[in-house]
């Protein structure tokens, strides 16, 4: 998994992102790490972000397939905002969690930042710093990093939305409007009515839930896994994934209809008799009743 950051700057800069994302940015405070989509008119995810308050503005750390078009949407709705945007091609994001062997050194526990509802912490650092500070954990691979993120992210229910998945899936089937990457309070942002639409006049047709596999797995992102009765309603979509080298196995989020979320997932075997476990999150996602959602 590969993340860019951002740098967002201006004093326009939280009135933009305020105008542009699904959450509530005023609302993310410079100790914090929040979270948020950027949809379509149509309501549809093009991105989702770890955001990170700075004194000059903000960082934005999204998967590195979508950053081009990201920061090419953003310059086309700049219009007179006094906001600039720039990638920073020597910044990356770490992270630290409990489930995870300690692998930063203690220098970086000042650039750790805590989330109100997820247990993860955060940072963003300067690539720089990493290559220099390594040494002092005996870390000669600084893939392990971003396997520890990419694990850490998987197993708390948080996706990233990457360039071939663009446009597939709402706020509501991410589960963003359970993470407290969507507010439902704060003014228009794109696609802002047909999100409040789902969620005070119908229901979201899909959830996202996290599961465990073989490392013998090989579904990518996207592929459509059958969830035992050989209907396309019942498919799941595989919106991310990365092998968990500690305990040797594929970690996988997807969505899945409403309707299998019931579903005892260990009682299926997918491709090739390979079976699925499903771990909880560490949020409640509602087994709803669809009526009418889009």
């Amino acid at each position: 998994m590969e993340t860019v950051v951002i740098r967002c700057t201006g004093e326009d800069s939280t009135t933009f992102l305020q105008n542009q994302l699904t959450a509530d940015i005023e609302s993310i405070s410079q100790e914090q790490w929040g979270f948020a989509g950027y949809c379509s008119a149509k309501g549809r995810l093009f991105a989702t972000f770890a955001v990170f308050p700075i004194p000059e503005g903000f960082y934005l750390v999204t998967h590195a397939s979508v950053v081009e078009a990201v920061v090419a949407r953003f310059e086309l709705f700049r219009m007179r905002s006094k906001v600039n945007f720039t990638v920073e091609h020597d910044c990356r994001m770490i992270c630290e969690y409990s489930t995870r062997p300690q692998t930063l050194p203690e220098s970086f526990a000042k650039y750790m930042r805590a989330n109100i509802s997820q247990p993860i912490k955060l940072g963003v650092v300067s690539q720089a710093l990493v290559t220099s500070q390594l040494t002092a954990v005996e870390i000669d691979d600084e893939n392990v990093l971003d396997q520890n993120l990419a694990v850490a992210l998987s197993e708390n229910g948080i996706a990233w939305v990457e360039q071939s998945m663009t446009e597939r899936f709402l706020p509501q089937s991410l589960n963003l409007d359970l993470i407290g990457a969507v507010s439902f309070k704060k003014g228009c942002y794109p696609g802002q009515e047909i999100v409040a639409r789902i969620r005070y006049r119908g229901k979201p047709k899909q959830r996202m839930i996290a599961a465990q596999l073989p490392a013998s797995f090989e579904g990518v992102i996207g592929d459509a896994i059958d969830l035992g009765d050989d209907s396309d309603s019942r498919n799941a979509t595989i919106v991310c994934r990365t092998y968990d080298s500690i305990q040797d196995r594929i970690l996988m989020l997807a969505t899945v209809p409403i309707s299998a979320l019931d579903l005892n997932l260990t009682q299926h075997a997918i491709a090739d008799r390979i079976s699925i476990k499903r771990i909880d999150l560490p949020y409640t996602v509602p087994t709803e009743t669809v009526d009418g959602a889009a």
